[in-house]
């Protein structure tokens, strides 16, 4: 079953195929983009893949990949089920991402992993930005929700030396309906809140995240979230970040990782698979037994400050996989690192909210997981 189906992105004859949508485009600013999966015939379009791995494709800049979907890994071991109704269009995933003043144009090209749909766009920016002062956002959220449960994450705003900024108004989405707004404090962080819709079926939904202040170029994130059905069994993922959520260039840091299933006990035979954004990158990880891992990350030489991701899956047997992503500032060289000049990272640790939020689950083997849109759209 699929959701919020309309007759947009349709022309007669077309087969089914990807449409990509994007906001406007001003350079230094986030870009959001829409993917949607339009099937204009008149017969359903079925798909199904064996893990969360249905992308494939890239997005690049005149100086940059902004992102890459590989097929081969990460991925979770998870059916992933779409089902297209004929002459329906919906939309699939939402995604934002940050582009730098010198960007220039931008090109997406993607396709469903194993299926001949395909779908390109391209877009250029229009005016320049104002001269306002950018800001780095962070995203500590859940990498899924149980259907009908409510789930907290919250938004860290700091400028490009890891600053704190107090007073940004942060704004949350959740597929297409407003879910929450929150202004960070003094420690830059807005806490909200979420509710899962309920479902019988897992389904994909994206968390859109936005902040904006007076003198700030606005910022956004997005997150993918899995959202489960009341009754299914999964692996949990709980972090800590030992050194903290800052990184300076050429720094390293070191995070402590468990792996559980969700009746809190090791399961046998995990693997892990690891997936960092540039700059960061693995020296080190250890397996310490009975599902603890210790792993160590370097920050390479940086000139800008960024926020980079890492990507942690875990699979078993017996189990369905679970994800959860942790969230570094990586400042530029000889950018200091608090308010008060000191070492010690001003950000809490982000272990109560993974502990609580941060877990990942699929079906009972066999089943499909359908993906369903939220919003009807209107014919164009």
């Amino acid at each position: 079953m699929v959701a919020g189906t309309s007759s947009a992105h349709l022309v007669p004859g077309d087969a089914v195929h990807l449409d990509i949508e994007f906001d406007t485009y001003v350079a230094g600013e986030p870009l959001t983009l829409r993917l949607f999966v339009a099937n204009p015939t008149d017969a359903n379009a079925s798909f199904m893949w064996t893990s969360s791995c249905t992308h494939v494709g890239y997005m690049e800049s005149e100086r940059r990949v902004l992102a890459l979907w590989n097929p081969y890994g990460p991925c979770l071991a998870v059916m992933v089920g779409m089902d297209v109704p004929a002459i329906s269009s919906f939309l699939w995933h939402n995604w934002t991402f940050d582009t730098l003043p010198d960007d220039g144009c931008i090109r997406i090209d993607m396709s469903l992993n194993g299926y001949p749909v395909s779908g390109s766009a391209d877009t250029c920016p229009g005016p320049a930005p104002p001269p306002l002062a950018r800001m780095m956002l962070v995203i500590y959220a859940p990498a899924t929700a149980r259907s009908g449960e409510s789930f907290d994450f919250r938004a860290t705003a700091r400028t490009q030396d890891g600053r704190s900024i107090e007073g940004i108004d942060v704004l949350a989405r959740l597929g297409d309906a407003e879910v929450d707004t929150a202004s960070t404090g003094a420690d830059g962080v807005a806490l909200l809140s979420a509710l899962a819709p309920d479902v019988t079926a897992t389904i994909f939904i994206s968390l859109v995240v936005q902040a904006s202040g007076t003198g700030w170029h606005t910022a956004s994130r997005t997150v993918s979230l899995l959202v489960l059905p009341p009754v299914s069994r999964y692996l949990v993922l709980v972090a800590s970040p030992v050194t903290g959520d800052l990184i300076e260039s050429g720094g390293v840091g070191m995070v402590e990782l468990v792996v559980r299933g969700n009746d809190r006990l090791p399961a046998a035979n995990v693997s892990v698979a690891l997936e960092l954004e540039a700059p960061l990158r693995i020296t080190d990880r250890r397996d310490l037994g009975g599902g603890r891992y210790q792993l160590t990350i370097r920050a390479g030489a940086v000139n800008e400050s960024s926020v980079a991701t890492v990507r942690v899956v875990a699979n078993a047997p017996g189990f369905d996989g679970g994800e959860l992503r942790l969230a570094y500032v990586v400042l530029a060289a000889q950018a200091p690192r608090t308010e008060d000049g000191s070492q010690t990272p001003e950000e809490v640790s982000i272990v109560p909210l993974l502990a609580v939020g941060v877990v990942v689950a699929a079906m009972e083997a066999g089943a499909a997981l359908i993906v369903s849109a939220r919003r009807r759209r209107g014919q164009r």
